[in-house]
């Protein structure tokens, strides 16, 4: 287009209403809907390709993409709408916007970024991950001198979502839940310590030190966000069992602080 590009665009308007070529609502556009059984079909191979994806909102979508081909057009979209607020609300989409905020507020000594993810930096970031690594192991170590096989915890940390287990394996990749709170939970006590000394400045840290130093699922937002999810009450009543075993699991004084509000970690920094 040549000339003034608002009197363009002006002058295109009054062309189409001229010539009764309006709006044209998406609404009303059904042509790409004519193939019902090519619908399906895709529809069917997407929900195949997504059957081991762990994250909630692709499933979520898909299912949105499907219900546009049966519901009319306003049904569709208050299902629309719902689908959105279901997925705000769970706890794969609070863990990942916590992550993105900890990535933000982490001072760049502690990790740097490397093209679109971040790493860690020596000699504060790295030491600190490796704590991390050291407590996840001797929860490991502890599980297996108590009759729990190595090939158990790998499999278990895996299917919680970590690229191998701390014993270097992958396992059966078996959901074990007992097995994953307890690991978890040994981080916690880890973080909390790491932050009690100032290694770190705040809970978020150790969030993102774990996701991208030890691959800890960014779905689930690192140790210490990943607990709070749980139920810090809970963990803290978990590890006053737990404590009484080994000091792997001594209950910190930053939890109870964190307990105090209803903010939990988030209200350390």
């Amino acid at each position: 287009m040549q000339g003034d590009l608002a009197s363009g665009a002006i002058a295109f308007a009054l062309n189409l209403i001229e010539h009764g070529n309006g709006p044209r609502r998406t609404r009303d556009n059904r042509s790409h809907l004519m193939d019902g059984r090519g619908y399906s079909a895709a529809i069917a191979k997407w929900r195949a390709a997504l059957a081991d994806n762990p994250l909630h909102a692709p499933r979520r979508v898909l299912v949105c993409v499907e219900a546009s081909g049966l519901l009319p057009f306003d049904a569709g979209l208050a299902f629309e709408a719902d689908a959105f607020e279901r997925c705000l609300a769970h706890p794969q989409s609070i863990a990942l916007r916590h992550v993105f905020m900890a990535e933000c507020k982490i001072d760049n000594a502690l990790i740097e970024r490397d093209g679109t993810a971040f790493r860690p930096v020596n000699p504060m970031g790295k030491s600190t991950v490796q704590r991390l690594h050291n407590a996840m192991r001797a929860a490991a170590d502890y599980l297996v001198e108590s009759g729990v096989s190595a090939d158990d915890v790998d499999g278990a940390m895996v299917a919680y979502g970590f690229r191998m287990g701390p014993f270097g394996g992958k396992g059966a990749k078996t959901q074990n839940d007992t097995i994953a709170r307890r690991l978890v939970a040994a981080l916690l006590v880890e973080g909390c310590a790491c932050v009690a000394e100032k290694a770190v400045q705040r809970p978020s840290d150790i969030d993102a030190l774990a996701v991208y130093g030890m691959s800890f699922p960014r779905r689930a937002g690192g140790p210490m966000r990943a607990m709070q999810s749980a139920g810090l009450i809970g963990v803290r009543k978990d590890l006053r069992v737990w404590g009484e075993d080994s000091a792997i699991w001594a209950a910190p004084d930053l939890l109870d602080h964190a307990i105090k509000d209803a903010r939990g970690f988030d209200s350390l920094g």
